[in-house]
């Protein structure tokens, strides 16, 4: 008879710890290590990490939490490594990002110290690379818990929170005045913006909320959930940030004129050309994305031609007289929004995308009749991606000339034009009485008529 083979003895692994509110911070923090870890954007990651929760209240915390914990990376960072005497390495596995939700909580959040520190713990538990730290992780968290107020006291300036690169960027492109106002506002939640219908019935709506002078709806806080609102299954207005609604609002009388929308998930700009009288072609690379314009527009019972093709690559069998071109860009100009993009997009990608802008650009004006209306915008805070593409734009088609915003027009107040008299919005700027918005960039250009 053969001999036995000993058999291996089986590690025991305890069953995880149940502590109230545990799974939410979990998903919070998978949500968090999957943005920094994977590049993966921050609405995808959560909405992985909370299949299994329903309540909107809950959600609603995960998704505040994983925002905060990137909102404030760069300051908590900075707070981390007077308690911490050597940087965590990769080999202690979702640590860090432990630290940065706990950190968050404690300092930046309502929560009870308590809770914050015990599911840090928890979540460390959890996890067999962290879970040797599990004691670190209790005493550096108990530690920012008894010196809060003299944490927040000497707190490191909000440009913190931006990477290295945006932040040189920022200062090369407005200063470091402007650059650390931008920088001060990506700290605040982005309020939600109300595109309405022409003529849709808004009364019930502006209980909630407040008119802006360009038009759109700001709604109060807080305020019933999205699809709660009044007006939202007649189809009366969208959700759009009120600086993502300007461009629309630079050409003229759209009223039975061929507009194309070169770029148009999720559908906001597509919606307002057809709101406004045009008769809409809708293209989109993607095919799921472009789902979410069709389904948009049934709801507003708005009607456009949507075909899922790389703009560049359309060959449409008439030319039309106007473009809107809102182009891929860094996203730089919704960070308030989206907290995440700094780490999901980079330096590198930005340069790709210049080159993409290139010819997407150079694509609309074989699009264009003559005499007809290009309207070229990115949500980028960069330089390079507005101003610099359009000079360089106009300097490669003699046949284009710059429209320059007049102060006013479409009720656009003088500070958010630029001299050249281009759309330039930042995340700190005021409209009437309400501040913030996402910052975009919007030039109009004008195609010579054949002679």
């Amino acid at each position: 008879m053969g001999v036995k083979k000993k058999q291996r003895a089986r590690r025991f692994t305890p069953p995880p710890v149940e502590v109230e509110g545990l799974g939410l911070r979990a998903a919070a923090l998978n949500a968090v290590a999957l943005v920094l870890y994977e590049r993966r954007f921050l609405e995808d990651a959560l909405a992985d990490s909370l299949t299994d929760v329903d309540d909107p209240r809950d959600r609603a915390f995960a998704h505040a939490l994983a925002a905060t914990a990137l909102r404030r990376k760069g300051q908590i960072e900075a707070v981390l490594e007077h308690y911490i005497e050597q940087k965590l390495r990769a080999r202690t596995g979702r640590a860090p990002a432990i630290l940065l939700c706990g950190v968050a909580q404690l300092l930046f959040m309502e929560t009870e110290p308590h809770a914050a520190i015990s599911t840090s713990v928890a979540l460390a538990e959890r996890d067999d690379k962290a879970r040797r730290l599990k004691g670190l992780i209790n005493a550096v968290l108990r530690n920012i818990s008894r010196d809060r107020d003299a944490i927040m006291a000497a707190l490191p300036t909000t440009d913190a929170n931006l990477p290295k690169w945006l932040n040189t960027r920022l200062r090369a492109d407005y200063g470091p005045e402007t650059a650390a106002r931008i920088a001060e506002a990506h700290t605040l939640k982005a309020d939600i913006d109300l595109t309405t219908k022409p003529g849709a019935s808004d009364g019930e709506l502006l209980t909630l909320g407040v008119r802006l002078p360009t038009g759109t709806v700001r709604l109060n806080n807080p305020h019933p959930a999205v699809p709660d609102l009044p007006g939202f299954a007649d189809g009366d207005w969208w959700v759009q940030d009120v600086a993502a609604s300007l461009p629309a609002l630079l050409f003229d009388e759209l009223q039975g004129k061929a507009a194309l929308d070169m770029c148009s998930a999720p559908g906001g700009k597509t919606m307002q050309l057809c709101a406004a009288g045009a008769t809409v072609t809708a293209l989109d690379t993607s095919a799921f994305r472009l789902e979410k314009v069709t389904e948009n527009l049934a709801r507003m019972k708005l009607e456009a031609d949507c075909i899922a093709v790389d703009a560049l690559e359309f060959e449409p069998d008439h030319l039309f007289d106007v473009i809107l071109l809102d182009a891929p860009c860094s996203a730089t100009g919704t960070i308030r929004r989206h907290p995440d993009m700094p780490y999901v997009r980079g330096n590198d990608d930005v340069k790709l995308l210049l080159a993409l802008q290139r010819k997407l650009l150079r694509k609309a004006a074989t699009l264009l009749k003559p005499g007809g209306t290009l309207v070229y915008a990115v949500c980028s805070l960069l330089a390079d991606e507005g101003p610099k593409q359009i000079s360089q734009f106009l300097n490669d088609h003699g046949d284009f000339k710059r429209l320059p915003v007049a102060p006013g027009e479409a009720h656009i107040p003088a500070d958010l034009i630029s001299k050249a008299g281009d759309l330039r919005t930042l995340p700190h700027n005021m409209i009437g009485d309400a501040g913030g918005m996402d910052g975009f960039f919007a030039a109009r250009m004008k195609r010579d008529a054949e002679n």
